[in-house]
């Protein structure tokens, strides 16, 4: 699914920040590609994280894609920003409740063997992956921010279902957030995770965590060499995929089915990561039937276990 400034983006639309306080304005963009081209075209702003909160939100929801190395980028240049708007903790899927004790009470993050450990769990897909995880983490440590480890233990019983794997991290991260912000109501949580822990629908974390708390959703998308998402063709198509921008989407259409209320796009790069080349020199056999069918049954099995 679905770093420092980008280009100029030029002249932007206002848009009224948050989801909470606006109303519904026609229907979604982001299931028609004319649409959603034309929609970036207008409404594409600069990226301004104070613009996607209010004073009631307690969670940032942050969905990257693991194999890309953009969107942990964005995070580690924003750690400053977003602690200044408030919020006291970070929560990350790269670690385990396990090592939360190491999290604590670590001050050299980035030498911590058994962190380093975890980091390359989630660190796999990408040559740089591991080091920008321990970087968020260590960043976020020397600035105040507490981490906080949402996944699973590493010696957790393996379950070998799908959807019973994603469906139980889900609750455990959805949790592990919710301890936090129960144990004081100034608490406000950063979470980073996949993309389909952190949109809203379903059993996801981020849709558990709003039955109590005001979550905002926020898809980091791009950054990679090729346009694999809507939005990343859609970025390419009005011309705009080497700019740094947002644009709204259940924060402006409430009932899209594309459940993040904002979508962040980061500039295209030049040359495609390890797992990334992988992807496109599969092209030709993801278009094949027996490839759709696979991907059609993962993406029922998880839909399934999600409760969608």
């Amino acid at each position: 699914m679905e770093s420092g400034e980008g280009a100029s983006l030029g002249k932007m639309n206002d848009i009224s920040p948050p989801a909470q306080t606006m109303s519904p304005e026609g229907s979604s963009p982001f299931g028609d590609m004319t649409k959603l081209t034309e929609f970036i075209g207008k409404t594409k702003q600069e990226v301004d994280y104070g613009k996607m909160i209010s004073s009631e939100t307690r969670v940032l929801s942050f969905g990257e894609v693991h194999y890309r190395e953009a969107a942990k980028e964005e995070v580690i240049s924003n750690l400053k920003v977003l602690k200044e708007l408030g919020f006291t903790h970070i929560g990350m899927e790269v670690f385990g409740e396990d090592v939360q004790e190491s999290l604590d009470q670590s001050t050299d993050i980035k030498s911590h063997s058994q962190l380093i450990e975890q980091a390359k769990r989630s660190g796999r897909y990408s040559p740089g992956a591991t080091d920008l995880y321990l970087t968020i983490a260590q960043e976020a440590k020397n600035i105040g921010l507490q981490i906080i480890g949402l996944n699973l233990p590493s010696n957790h019983e393996q379950l070998s279902e799908v959807a019973e794997a994603v469906r139980q991290l889900d609750t455990q991260m959805a949790a592990r957030a919710k301890s936090v912000l129960e144990k004081n109501p100034q608490n406000r949580i950063v979470t980073f995770t996949g993309a389909g822990h952190a949109e809203k629908g379903g059993h996801s974390m981020a849709e558990i965590l709003q039955q109590d708390f005001e979550v905002v959703g926020v898809n980091l998308t791009g950054g990679g060499k090729e346009a694999f998402s809507p939005t990343e063709r859609a970025a390419l198509q009005a011309q705009v995929s080497l700019e740094r921008f947002m644009v709204p989407n259940m924060a402006q259409f409430p009932t899209s089915s594309f459940r993040f209320d904002w979508v962040v796009h980061l500039p295209q790069v030049e040359e495609p990561g390890p797992y990334e080349q992988m992807l496109i020199k599969n092209r030709n056999f993801m278009k094949t039937v027996e490839a759709q069918t696979l991907i059609a049954n993962t993406i029922s099995r998880t839909r399934k276990g999600r409760g969608l």
